[in-house]
């Protein structure tokens, strides 16, 4: 075993978690997988729920670095069910696909913070960098008996329709329609919020932006679906805040 991941003889796992808080998250992950292996009964149990509770805490810990996308996921989850409901998806699918949408950019604990917040445009190099995030947020979702399930989805929630995505350029309906859901309203609330290189699109810009890249970067189906709830949403909104203002 690598020496980076061995722990005193007296410590144990948790007082090794403790006391490791600079060590990669995805060797402490690997570590505690390889630890269930020999654990049995109420070890096991012990294991697995101190490593939920890594996973989850991980997550935290990337809100809390990528201050910049505060309130990101909330309106994400919230878009992504809106869809998966008027397509007919399964209630464990939503409830999957909520998960998705929580823990899709994962992988970005392992991003440098000179990449992950720069505020000019990305080199080449950076940019190759920039998308291993898909990569380990695969890796750690697989650690997890949480995010094992979704793992696959956190892998390729970059492909594109037309196949020039990555990291294996699938095309169209080979890509898993969670992602494709997801990749429609992830581009929408990232276009409509404030980022280190640009400042926000209206909801028309961003409207455009998707209609252009409909068959190109998007499902277009799901691209209609979404433009179509996003409208009724702000119309609805609209509606209460008339009915609201009349009755101040």
């Amino acid at each position: 075993m690598n020496k980076i991941l061995q722990t005193p003889k007296y410590q144990s796992v948790s007082q090794w978690g403790m006391q490791s808080m600079k060590i990669n998250p995805l060797q402490r992950l690997t570590y505690l997988k390889k630890q269930i292996i020999i654990c049995t009964g109420k070890s096991y149990t012990r294991i697995r729920a101190r490593h939920s509770t890594n996973v989850q805490t991980l997550s935290k810990a990337f809100e809390a670095r990528d201050h910049i996308s505060e309130g990101h996921t909330d309106r994400l989850q919230s878009l992504v069910t809106d869809v998966a409901v008027t397509i007919g998806l399964s209630n464990s699918k939503l409830t999957d696909l909520r998960i998705f949408a929580q823990f899709h950019d994962v992988g970005k604990v392992g991003i440098p913070d000179r990449i992950l917040f720069k505020e000019g445009p990305l080199t080449a190099d950076e940019i190759l960098e920039m998308q291993r995030h898909s990569e380990i947020g695969f890796r750690i979702a697989q650690s997890s008996w949480d995010l094992a399930h979704i793992a696959d989805w956190i892998l390729k929630h970059h492909e594109w329709w037309n196949g020039d995505g990555y990291p294996f350029g699938l095309k169209g309906e080979d890509i898993p329609v969670e992602c494709r859901i997801l990749a429609i309203a992830d581009a929408y609330d990232a276009m409509t919020n404030d980022r280190p290189y640009r400042q926000a699109l209206s909801h028309d810009e961003a409207v455009k932006e998707l209609k252009k890249n409909a068959g190109v970067q998007f499902d277009s189906k799901l691209v209609e679906n979404f433009i179509n709830i996003i409208e009724e949403n702000q119309s609805r909104n609209r509606g209460w805040r008339q009915f609201l203002l009349h009755q101040s």
